[in-house]
């Protein structure tokens, strides 16, 4: 207890707090590097396995989606959206399989297919940027639509109109078939419903050098197919919201990610730069929404280890960046033990993990041909930029050669 309100005085000291507008996108992706970077697999050891498949998944999601999808008419989903404001939930799964190439001295290489799904969702009052307001009109509707769909348009509508119905310079055909769909807050002080979803995939080659057991280096170069889609829907449009016409953005890039780890007597030190693009290959849709954007991971981190009666005992931090949020909300600490037993035959891992806005607690069990490992994130805090965080569990299970 007293390190959990030692850390929140610390980053409340610090003045983390600010008042702006929501972005799905931006959020998403920063739970999703948590998430990530907690595992208990290091980003250059470890990566023995020919499959891994991974789960995430917050706690009552499943009960929040199933009472969204019994919802009959705005009044209900306005309640709905009252009774789960400042909530965030996330969905996910990763799948990942590595083949073994020859060697090459002493560089070893690894043909890698990953393949991963999210779902992302948000519930919350914000003032609306332009760059929210442009997700309450879906990529799907026609073009003389979207294109009519103006900041300062919307502006000018009074709470709980109708978004298409008032438009001037379009078809009167078009009003008459997509009126009555999709409607402003009629409450400015009512929560709206922010969801952002993801899949992308990652085909290439991955390069391991190791100089003297004390220096590693990783490459992968890669061809990545990205889907994303992000929508904002007010209580009024949740009864009529059609999958179908919220097209994604859709393109495939070449791709590098470049690592590498120094360890000196009890240190190591490491670092990554992930996700970035060389060129992009092919733009199969291209959204018009603002909110829609991506850029690479930079990961430092530290550690040092000792032993104390055959346990491996260590103690690390690090940081992790991208221009989509803050830099100090990837800063993290932790520890954890390593336990052999049976001959080295079997392993046992234990971590405890913090930062800004969660305290993780990890187990891993390491064998000969299977990792298992189950992790927990719970909040730190009851608020963390204007949300309140839910529970986290992730699940991975790896198969070795």
């Amino acid at each position: 207890m007293k390190v959990t309100v030692l850390f929140t005085l610390i980053f409340a000291i610090l003045g983390l707090e600010k008042g702006e507008t929501y972005n799905a996108n931006e959020r998403y992706q920063l739970l999703r590097d948590k998430i990530n970077l907690s595992s208990l697999h290091g980003p250059l050891i470890d990566d023995d396995f020919f499959f891994s498949l991974s789960f995430v998944n917050s706690s009552n999601l499943k009960g929040l989606l199933e009472e969204a999808s019994s919802l009959k008419d705005e009044p209900a989903a306005k309640e709905f959206f009252k009774n789960n404001d400042q909530s965030e939930k996330i969905l996910g799964v990763n799948i990942d399989i590595n083949a073994p190439l020859p060697r090459f001295g002493k560089v070893a290489a690894s043909l890698f297919l990953e393949a991963q799904g999210d779902y992302f969702q948000g519930i919350l009052n914000t003032e609306l940027g332009c760059d929210s307001i442009s997700l309450m009109i879906p990529e799907g509707l026609p073009t003389e639509i979207k294109d009519a769909f103006t900041c300062s348009y919307f502006k000018s509508l009074a709470p709980g109109s109708d978004l298409i119905a008032n438009m001037s310079g379009i078809s009167a055909s078009l009003k008459a078939a997509w009126s009555g769909k999709y409607y402003s807050p009629s409450d400015p002080t009512a929560p709206n419903l922010y969801l952002y979803m993801e899949g992308l995939g990652r085909l290439g080659l991955n390069f391991k050098y190791l100089l003297r057991d004390f220096f590693k280096l990783k490459l992968r170069f890669y061809v990545s197919p990205k889907s994303q889609s992000s929508v904002l829907l007010s209580s009024g449009s949740l009864s009529n919201f059609d999958t179908a016409l919220f097209t994604p953005q859709t393109k495939i890039d070449l791709k590098l990610d470049f690592s590498s780890e120094y360890e000196i007597k009890n240190w190591l030190f490491g670092g990554t730069f992930t996700n970035f693009e060389v060129f992009n290959l092919r733009t199969i849709s291209k959204s018009q929404n603002a909110g829609l954007k991506s850029s690479p991971l930079i990961h430092f981190y530290g550690k040092y280890f000792g032993s104390f009666q055959g346990i491996q005992i260590s103690h690390f931090s690090g940081i992790h960046l991208r221009t989509l949020y803050k830099a100090i909300e990837g800063i993290y600490l932790g520890s954890e033990m390593k336990f052999r037993t049976f001959k080295d035959r079997l392993g046992l891992l234990v971590r405890g993990r913090f930062d800004k806005d969660f305290y993780s607690i990890g187990i891993g069990i390491k064998s000969l041909f299977v990792d298992l490992n189950v992790r927990a994130h719970y909040p730190l805090r009851v608020k963390s930029n204007g949300m309140r965080p839910s529970a986290l569990y992730n699940f991975n299970l790896r198969l070795h050669f």
